[in-house]
């Protein structure tokens, strides 16, 4: 008689060993593509650099706009990274983007700029209290004092 688990754990085992060779199969595809696209790249840099230096049109000036318009690009695929991990999409409360969008003028005054600095995403309306009170001595006789309860 046979057991139940026995046939389930071949079955997983037989299933495994075939997803893995899946697996090594394209990650050999990938490597051997990938390994490909760089040298042919690394070639073509090579090729381009040698040929500018044998012409003498490669001077430190055009290194140098090159080596910073790379940069620059790192740069701005790093900050569009940054602000698309937001939770929120960058508006308010996630990351630097809810801070730099609080500051910048997004329009939501202080109490917002201090929450998205303490993490604090989601606004409640205040009625118009930004966080502030006036001494007791100014505040109109009609009006009582507002405290802020958090």
């Amino acid at each position: 008689m046979t057991d139940p688990v026995d046939s389930l754990m071949i079955d997983v085992r037989a299933n495994t060993q075939g997803f893995a060779q899946d697996v090594a199969a394209m990650r050999g595809s990938f490597d051997g593509q990938l390994l490909d696209g760089f040298a042919k790249a690394g070639d073509v840099l090579e090729r381009g650099l040698l040929g500018a230096l044998r012409k003498g049109s490669l001077g430190f000036e055009d290194l140098k706009r090159i080596a910073f318009n790379v940069i620059d690009q790192i740069a701005a695929q790093a900050i569009r990274a940054l602000f698309a991990a937001s939770p929120q999409g960058g508006s308010g409360g996630g990351g630097l983007g809810g801070l730099v969008g609080s500051i910048l003028g997004s329009g939501r005054g202080p109490t917002s700029v201090i929450g998205s600095i303490l993490g604090m995403g989601a606004q409640r309306d205040l009625g118009g209290f930004d966080g502030l009170m006036a001494p007791s001595g100014l505040c109109p006789r009609s009006a009582p004092p507002t405290i802020w309860t958090a």
